[in-house]
């Protein structure tokens, strides 16, 4: 829903070419860490907007009727928009990699992950944000760029504060989970962007846009309704393979295993990854592993340990290009 009002804001297409025209070392922190952050709570919803913001503003013109310099933006800010937002299950305490980990574990909780993840974060983004660097088409050497103002980006970050807000301020009064309440209030922010794009239209342009919603969400959703149905399956899947496993038929391999001791941490992130590249979700992998790794009794692999190389994993897993 948040995609509706981001392809016609105005607001969006100057943030756009904002990020468009900053110098390609600054572009990527802002896409990368943007989308990281307004993910914690927007969760797949940033994609939408920063995808918006992209393809509004990375145009023939903007790069001056060159194709292969649009297409090379597009690329390269896409990326960066595809990394940061493949750090929200590390740095979000209410993301979807979170709440697996923590519910098939209740002994840990978020503070004992944090120390593992939030540095793995920082690492994936620092090389990442060098890959784009070194990797990237250097500027010609006569090339002055012209930094443009920040003012939108400040703007439109003032608008997600307000939708964050709205969220916290659904799960106080309700007293619900942070999860639920950003099912409320992103949808609610929503339907309020829209409200103000049409309030020229009478009566605080609520009507326009409950309309708007009407018309144009059936048409915005149903390319999703296969991967609804994947993403929702996956996780009772990795619950049933749970149930499934003999771990007393496991002996031999946790003969392997054992005197590795930390180290499955290592092959278990690596699993996570391996499996997402042949089209294995990695809810369904994570699932499966975060119950059935503390029931083997490894020497040295912790709870905490197992929680937080899963979580990495699947963020290892968001990185790749499928």
């Amino acid at each position: 829903m948040l995609r509706l009002p981001a392809y016609r804001s105005r607001l969006v297409r100057r943030c756009g070419q904002s990020m468009l025209l900053q110098p390609p070392s600054r572009r990527y922190p802002i896409l990368s860490l943007g989308s990281a952050l307004f993910g914690i709570i927007l969760n797949i919803g940033v994609l939408n907007l920063f995808a918006a913001m992209i393809e509004k503003s990375n145009t023939l013109s903007a790069a001056q009727g060159r194709a292969w310099v649009r297409e090379a933006r597009q690329r390269r800010m896409m990326l960066a928009l595809l990394r940061g937002f493949s750090l929200a299950p590390l740095i979000s305490p209410m993301g979807i990699g979170g709440a697996v980990v923590i519910s098939s574990l209740p002994q840990v909780t978020w503070p004992q992950l944090a120390p593992y993840i939030l540095g793995a974060a920082a690492l994936i983004f620092m090389a990442g944000w060098a890959g784009d660097y070194f990797t990237g088409p250097p500027p010609p050497a006569n090339k002055t760029y012209v930094t443009p103002s920040l003012r939108p980006l400040a703007q439109f970050s003032v608008l997600l504060i307000g939708i964050v807000a709205l969220v916290f301020s659904i799960a106080w009064l309700l007293d619900l989970r942070l999860p639920i309440a950003a099912l409320l209030g992103a949808p609610t922010g929503a339907l309020l962007w829209l409200a103000w794009q049409r309030r020229r239209l009478g009566y605080g342009g609520l009507p326009a846009a409950i309309t708007a919603v009407h018309r144009q969400l059936p048409w915005l959703l149903s390319p999703s309704a296969n991967e609804i149905v994947v993403l929702g399956a996956a996780g009772y899947l990795g619950h049933v393979c749970v149930g499934l496993v003999d771990t007393q038929q496991l002996a031999p391999l946790l003969a392997v295993l054992d005197p590795l001791g930390t180290l499955n941490a290592v092959l278990a992130m690596l699993m996570v990854v391996g499996l997402a590249q042949i089209g294995v979700n990695p809810i369904v992998t994570v699932t499966l592993l975060v119950g059935l790794l503390p029931t083997l009794g490894i020497d040295g692999l912790t709870p905490e340990l197992i929680g937080a190389s899963l979580m990495v994993g699947w963020a290892l897993a968001l990185c790749q290009p499928q």
